[in-house]
């Protein structure tokens, strides 16, 4: 009993140590903005971000001219659905500028954008982490590319097979076709020389009847000579 008990506590002990930490990360509008903070401070073209409270930041940024307040107006937590992302969270981060006018952000449109990237994560379901759009889209990209090779390992072959297959009968056929055409050749070459043969026989059949008919007149001239004699 004791064993019993010593090996279901020693299981227990050993899920916490190793998968708790997956098992326990939920993704959530804290676990969300922790990860934000870390990605914002990781960009090289982030100066500064500094909390002043909750939700409020002293943000500087070399994408665009601004050096103020930043304010995340809403965190975001939902499914993403099904298909390649099912096994992910989008989490999106909507933040103010204080004083950066929708003006502004439209004439730094492009570096705005750039930035805005990273007010949207994505959390792994089995690693249980956010990760940045563009680890998002590279997982994204790696997963495409397994499913791909795995379809093609199925299907593709089977039509490679049948090509392949295909090819074989026409090589057949043509080669087939090939040997009746030959023979065929043959077969009316003998003919055109037989024809050739017994024209050159009738030929000579006509000459000697000529040949016979003349001599039959003449030997009739002959006797009619000599009757008259």
């Amino acid at each position: 009993m004791r064993k019993m008990i010593f090996s279901v506590l020693l299981c227990i002990a050993f899920s916490l140590a190793f998968g708790g930490s997956v098992l326990w990360a939920q993704p959530s509008e804290d676990s969300l903005i922790q990860a934000w903070e870390a990605l914002q401070k990781s960009d090289p073209k982030i100066a500064t971000l500094e909390k002043l409270g909750d939700r409020r930041y002293k943000f500087k940024t070399e994408y665009f001219p601004f050096d103020g307040e930043l304010r995340i107006k809403d965190a975001i937590v939902g499914d993403t659905g099904g298909g390649l992302a099912s096994d992910y969270f989008m989490g999106i981060i909507e933040v103010e500028l204080a004083g950066f006018s929708k003006k502004i952000i439209q004439q730094h449109s492009h570096r705005y954008s750039m930035w805005a990237g990273n007010n949207n994560l994505y959390f792994d379901k089995k690693l249980g982490k956010w990760l940045s759009a563009r680890e998002f889209q590279s997982a994204m990209i790696t997963k495409s590319n397994q499913m791909s090779r795995s379809t093609w390992d199925i299907g593709n072959y089977a039509i490679i097979l049948l090509a392949g297959v295909g090819l074989f009968v026409s090589w057949r056929i043509l080669q087939r076709y090939g040997r009746t055409t030959k023979l065929a050749m043959q077969k009316q070459t003998e003919a055109m020389a037989q024809s050739e043969t017994a024209l050159q026989l009738s030929e000579k059949s006509v000459l000697l009847a000529e040949e016979s008919n003349k001599l039959l007149k003449e030997i009739i001239e002959v006797l009619k000579s000599k009757n008259r004699d």
